[in-house]
């Protein structure tokens, strides 16, 4: 009797019908059960994936026409899933018309699991020119950045 198995969950059975074979064969044989052991539980086992989100805590309230000299607020957010406590350095950069300016590299650690909220506060300095502001995660290498058109 063929049973019609998802792809997932065919290569899941397909896997686990191996390993219980290498497990099984390893007692016959008498074979060095750990050796079998090593090579079979990362087939068996879930791995945690290890990863950093970053992302603005509200979009939706993020400055689309500010005005210039005047003192803005963005929130964002940063979670640590990676496993263990992280020190991330992020930094801001403003660009209006094509001219760049960062800011000095602020560090926060977070504990595995949890999430820390930031913010930075910005003004813009050039009046009818479109402004990009972004975080980068230095030591991850992500970034995040929202576009504006600055008023007078």
């Amino acid at each position: 009797m063929f049973i019609n198995l998802p792809g997932r969950a065919l290569r899941l059975t397909i896997w686990s019908s191996l390993a219980f074979g290498l497990i099984v064969s390893a007692y016959f044989v008498n074979a060095n059960r750990d050796w079998v052991w090593r090579q079979v539980h990362p087939f068996v086992t879930r791995q945690r994936e290890k990863i950093t989100e970053l992302y603005f805590t509200d979009y939706n309230s993020l400055p689309k026409t500010p005005n210039v000299n005047s003192q803005y607020t963005v929130n964002f957010t940063i979670v640590n899933h990676e496993g263990e406590k992280r020190v991330y350095q992020y930094q801001e950069v403003i660009t209006e018309n094509g001219i760049s300016r960062e800011f000095d590299p602020q560090s926060v650690a977070v504990n595995d699991d949890q999430s820390v909220q930031l913010q930075i506060k910005f003004s813009l300095l050039q009046p009818y020119v479109h402004d990009v502001i972004t975080i980068n995660l230095l030591n991850t290498d992500q970034s995040i950045r929202f576009s504006a058109f600055s008023l007078k």
